[in-house]
């Protein structure tokens, strides 16, 4: 009995020791990032995934009909969107490196939501307040998108050498843990042979694949989903409700499964 006791008390101590490494505790480190790095983030990602989504809301409140557009060019439309989507993927990340994430993200964020507003002056309206609700849901949305990424200027963070809401302690220790898992915190120029070199890479065509059949049925989803439900009998505007519980039940599992890991 007391061997276990002693081996119980063994395991605590190296999980303190483990936890709190010069001077640093780990966990309470990992808390004040997520607390103040996530946030701003998320709310950022989700807006710009709302954003590229609400195509398929505007849908089924009018939008194919009045716009005259068939079934063909509607899909047409969706596709030329993530032609331009994977074209720049590269140059943005270029842009990132050469700028800085505060910089550059809330630009893009913002620059997006100003295309996304737009969306809603596609064709003839016929004057703002009696437009269709379709264009409102593009105008709605992509002002917020401005707005919230307005904002986030002053709450993005550039790298753990410069931001200031941590200690000297904590930085060195963020910046010793990331050169430790990946190479992420050397700076290197751009050259053709390292892009060459990753085109060669088996493991990125695998990960590109990996990506692709998990974006795939995400993006069928978010586009169809209200026009499944409506072909269902629904109205638009309980249509558009019953979009919500799948997003909602991934959201309440990933969190659950983000605190028990």
């Amino acid at each position: 009995m007391s061997d276990a006791k002693e081996q119980s008390h063994d395991q605590n101590a190296e999980t303190e020791v483990t936890d709190i490494e010069d001077g640093v505790n780990e966990r309470a480190l990992l808390r004040k990032l997520d607390w103040r790095l996530l946030p701003a983030v998320g709310v950022l990602y989700l807006l710009s995934f709302l954003d590229r989504s609400n195509v398929g809301n505007a849908r089924i409140e009018g939008m194919v009909s009045d716009l005259h557009m068939t079934g063909n060019q509607y899909l047409t439309g969706l596709t030329v969107y993530f032609i331009g989507y994977v074209l720049f993927e590269i140059p943005c990340n270029v842009i990132l490196k050469k700028t800085s994430p505060r910089l550059w993200l809330p630009t893009l964020t913002i620059a997006w939501g100003v295309v996304a507003t737009l969306l809603g002056g596609i064709g003839k309206m016929a004057g703002v307040i009696w437009s269709n609700g379709w264009r409102w849901i593009f105008i709605l949305e992509g002002i917020a998108t401005v707005i919230v990424a307005t904002i986030a200027y002053w709450f993005i963070e550039n790298y753990p050498d410069t931001a200031k809401f941590l200690t000297k302690p904590e930085r060195e220790f963020i910046q010793t843990r990331l050169a430790a898992d990946c190479d992420a915190m050397i700076k290197e120029e751009f050259t053709w042979s390292a892009v060459l070199e990753a085109v060669r890479d088996p493991n990125c065509w695998l990960y590109s694949l990996g990506f692709h059949t998990m974006s795939l049925p995400l993006y069928t989803l978010s586009l169809f989903l209200p026009t499944i439900i409506s072909n269902l009998g629904y109205t638009a505007a309980k249509a558009q409700l019953l979009t919500i519980p799948p997003y909602a039940l991934a959201g309440d599992w990933i969190h659950h499964f983000a605190c028990k890991h």
